[in-house]
Order: structure tokens, then sequence, then C-alpha cells
């Protein structure tokens, strides 16, 4: 009896049910901003600098990530008044032949972007 005192006070079973199982919604997504990462030099050699240049939002942080075969190295910055930034990558001792993959992430405010360049290192 407790039960449908419980039911008729708060209405039918029908639109309980229905009040259980109706979804919450979908969950509000940060905003995604432009992001374009180019390596400037395909084949960089042993002991080249690689710049990486990355188009964003002016003022935008950005963050990189060079992932080479046994390491991974990171390089930060800010964009400037136009969005443009360099990100420059020593290459020393890279494994010749294998393609490097700079993961590029950008953020300002609440708006996030990712974005990628490649290049393969030469001996």
């Amino acid at each position: 009896m407790r039960i449908k005192a419980l039911v008729g006070a708060v209405g039918s079973a029908a639109t309980m049910a229905a009040v259980l199982v109706l979804p919450a919604g979908p969950a509000q997504a940060a905003p995604s901003m432009p992001c374009r990462a180019t390596a400037t030099v395909a084949h960089p050699r042993t002991n080249q600098t690689e710049p990486v240049y990355i188009a964003t939002l002016p003022a935008a942080r950005v963050q990189g990530y060079a992932q080479y075969r046994t390491t991974t190295t990171a390089k930060a910055g800010t964009a400037n008044v136009r969005g443009h930034l360099y990100l420059d990558w020593r290459i020393s001792h890279a494994t010749p032949g294998y393609r490097v993959r700079v993961v590029v992430k950008v953020a300002k405010g609440a708006a996030r972007g990712t974005c990628y360049a490649y290049f393969t290192p030469t001996s």
C-alpha cells in the first residue's frame, strides 16, 4: 500500500517511469578553435633545427609534443597578435627514416584545438 500512496502522491506509474528513463541530455563540449601545424623542413638532418609553424587564434596558448621513436619532447609558447608561432625542435640523434609526429594543442579561454605536423629525420 505504501508504494501506491507514493505513486499517487507523485503521479501515475507511467509518468514516473518516463521521468526515470529520460536521459540527462548531451554533455557540453568545449568550443573548438582553429589549429594548423606545418613542419617547415620535411627531412631535417642531424643537428639541424626543425621549426614547426602553428596558426591559431591570437594570444592562444600552444603546447607541442614531438613524438620520436624512443622519446617525446615538449615545447610551449604563445601565439602572436596574428595567431602565429614557431616551435623549434633541435634534431640531434633522432632515428633516421622514422616519421616524427608533432602533436600541437592550442587553448584560449574555454576553446581548445589539436592539430598535427610530421617530419622524417635523415642522417
